[in-house]
């Protein structure tokens, strides 16, 4: 059987690529996660229970304060609300909606 060179050649030349483009840089990329992955481990493994506890409701504290911070007040009739949505209750107003301002507490 013969086979000319031009196919030889083009055969050899895809078997190359081939190859060069499975690598292991997959591979890499997995240890470099499961690295991070350890450090943020060790982190955490440094703290105590209470300490985590003591930091997520400090957290959830400023959170809970920070959601609560903001009222509405209408600039018509100076009523409070908590959304500003839009209602048809202002009495003093022409069109009858609130005009809502943000205000803070």
């Amino acid at each position: 059987m013969h086979f000319p060179t031009l196919h030889l050649l083009s055969i050899v030349a895809s078997l190359a690529v081939l190859s060069k483009g499975y690598s292991y840089d997959m591979f890499e990329a997995r240890d470099y996660i499961d690295e991070l992955s350890t450090r943020t481990d060790a982190a955490l493994s440094s703290l105590s229970t209470r300490e985590l506890i003591a930091e997520l409701s400090e957290r959830l504290d400023r959170r809970k304060s920070d959601d609560h911070s903001t009222q509405f007040e209408c600039t018509e009739c100076l009523a409070k609300s908590k959304t500003g949505k839009k209602s048809k209750t202002c009495p003093q107003s022409k069109d009858g909606y609130h005009s809502w301002a943000k205000t803070s507490k």
